[in-house]
């Protein structure tokens, strides 16, 4: 049976059998590629991290905002002055709501970010496994193992895919 132009091509330009990668190589490049994903996620979670820290400072700046506005309040003043109180801790509420809002969907994010890496982590690790496991006699069990770090990375990419895009 003749293979395919395009077979030809892959193993002539990248030197790659047209069976894919064997061996030792194999292994190594099952384990490298999570560790790419891995560095990708956690850049999004050191980035949602400082977001988060960003939407809590401005939480406490609210608050603080908020109780100088109880104490003037409590001080007392005229009908116009009472009403511009009112009038600003309905605009410090709508903004402390909004703040709030925003970082939950931040720790969702966050939460969802680490359970991403755990998967990759995992996907790493059970390729690791499987490439040790198969380099000796394939048992029916070895064989059905190679399924777990599809699996494992298939979780991750999902998780990561969801963390990232939640509208914060």
């Amino acid at each position: 049976m003749a293979e395919p132009a395009v077979y030809q091509l892959v193993e002539e330009l990248a030197g790659v059998p047209a069976g894919g990668l064997t061996g030792p190589v194999a292994v190594l490049s099952a384990m490298i590629t999570p560790a790419v994903l891995i560095s990708a996620c956690g850049s999004l979670a050191i980035s949602t991290s400082n977001r988060l820290g960003r939407t809590i400072e401005r939480a406490r700046r609210l608050s603080d905002q908020f109780a100088a506005l109880a104490r003037e309040a409590a001080a007392g003043g005229g009908p116009e002055v009472m009403e511009q109180i009112a009038e600003q801790r309905a605009m410090l509420f709508d903004q402390l709501e909004r703040a709030t809002r925003r970082s939950r969907l931040l720790q969702l994010a966050m939460m969802r970010l680490h359970l991403a890496i755990g998967a990759f982590v995992a996907t790493g690790g059970h390729s690791g496994r499987n490439g040790f496991r198969m380099a000796g006699r394939p048992t029916p069990r070895a064989r059905g193992a190679d399924r777990a770090p599809i699996r494992a990375s298939v979780v991750g990419a999902g998780v990561a895919q969801t963390g990232a895009l939640i509208p914060c």
